[in-house]
């Protein structure tokens, strides 16, 4: 909720308290029309401060004086004696269609904003416009939160852990883009909205924000998942476990599927065909426009198993505040013979168990953190007990 609004700003936060709220006033075509295929677009006024990532790719909507239906264009360079866009795309960008734009054609800066999961969520966390702020501080003032890496996000964090999860494939290919128009009314919910077609959501590491995703936890994906093992050497270091949810029938929503504008990925098929929900769709179709088809696959890779089938929860208290720096969306080993599930490979126990945290509540005065661990059957055969 804290992300709704902008939290910090040099002087700029009453005037500019949502993301991408400063106003840069529109201009128009001049000295000669836009012919679609053309790298330069000539404007009848210099282009205002603060519309691009420093030294990256910028972005306008044309609004042709024809009538025709507006379009995006994007470009990689600013000259001026004439003022003009240069370095311009030759091909159509982000699901709209280039037209020839007359003289007198509106042309509006919208902001643009890419990078890999990763780079795109500290980018948006860090920036404050003076590029004073780390290695990401490279938005204009209004596009960032201006949020001080180790005192209230964790850059390092982010990119250690989902490093290889959510960046399949070559690096430089996996980039995800967000064109924002119209402005978001809700910057956090804009940011998590992106984040959660992806299968990734921010979450608190002992107060800090960073990023976790969903990760396949199924024992033939041990190979793939990261994994941390937890600190306990003896049942006397686990009080009260207890089986806190379960399905007690193989519930599923049936499969999911991953959609950008190439087409559809459809993940694995679920354990169970009944009750049949039908395809469960995640749509990132404004935000993928590279790599899709090994994007779309490595997200419905890691999804399909926590969209079909409703997890095994239990919640235990650990020994040893070690465990405080786990936090939601972490991958442990967890053995406990005292923590008799209803799965079939769970009724007695779990042994060496792959689990997702769901969350931490540490308790510093005794010494043990109280986590909720979530694990999923081994296969479509390991049906619950009932």
């Amino acid at each position: 909720s804290a992300l709704a609004g902008r939290m910090r700003g040099d002087g700029d936060l009453r005037s500019e308290p949502q993301l991408f709220s400063a106003y840069r006033a529109p201009t128009s075509i001049s000295g000669v029309g836009y012919v679609v295929g053309d790298t330069t677009l000539r404007l009848a006024a210099a282009p205002p401060s603060g519309v691009r990532l420093t030294g990256g790719t910028g972005a306008v909507k044309v609004t042709p004086a024809s009538g025709a239906e507006a379009f995006y264009l994007t470009y990689t360079g600013i000259a001026t004696g004439p003022d003009r866009l240069t370095g311009v795309a030759t091909a159509d960008v982000h699901g709209t269609v280039r037209v020839n734009a007359a003289i007198g054609s509106v042309v509006e800066f919208v902001p643009f904003v890419y990078g890999d999961i990763r780079q795109f969520v500290a980018r948006i966390l860090t920036s404050t416009g003076s590029g004073g702020n780390g290695a990401y501080d490279v938005l204009p003032r209004d596009w960032g939160y201006a949020l001080r890496d180790g005192l209230e996000v964790d850059v390092a964090d982010i990119f250690s852990v989902v490093n290889d999860i959510l960046a399949p494939g070559s690096a430089g290919a996996n980039d995800i883009e967000a064109i924002v128009d119209p402005l978001p009314s809700d910057g956090g919910q804009w940011l998590t909205g992106i984040l959660q077609g992806f299968g990734a959501f921010l979450t608190l590491r002992q107060g800090l924000l960073t990023l976790r995703c969903a990760q396949d936890i199924r024992p033939q994906s041990r190979a793939t998942a990261r994994i941390q093992r937890l600190r306990v050497t003896d049942a006397q270091a686990v009080e009260g476990p207890a089986v806190e949810q379960a399905t007690w029938s193989n519930l599923t929503y049936g499969p999911v599927g991953i959609k950008s504008t190439s087409g559809t990925t459809t993940g694995a098929a679920p354990a169970s065909q009944y009750p049949m929900g039908g395809l469960k769709v995640y749509d990132v179709t404004e935000y993928l426009w590279s790599n899709e088809t090994a994007m779309r696959a490595a997200t419905a890779d890691r999804l399909s198993v926590w969209a079909n089938v409703l997890p095994e929860v239990i919640s235990a208290d650990f020994a040893g505040l070690w465990h405080w720096t786990l936090c939601p969306g972490d991958v442990v080993l967890y053995s406990g013979t005292q923590t008799g599930g209803l799965y079939l490979s769970t009724a007695g126990g779990w042994a060496d168990r792959m689990a997702m945290v769901v969350s931490v509540q540490p308790d510093p005065l005794r010494g043990t953190v109280a986590l909720t661990l979530a694990t999923l059957p081994d296969d479509a055969a390991d049906r619950l007990e009932v």
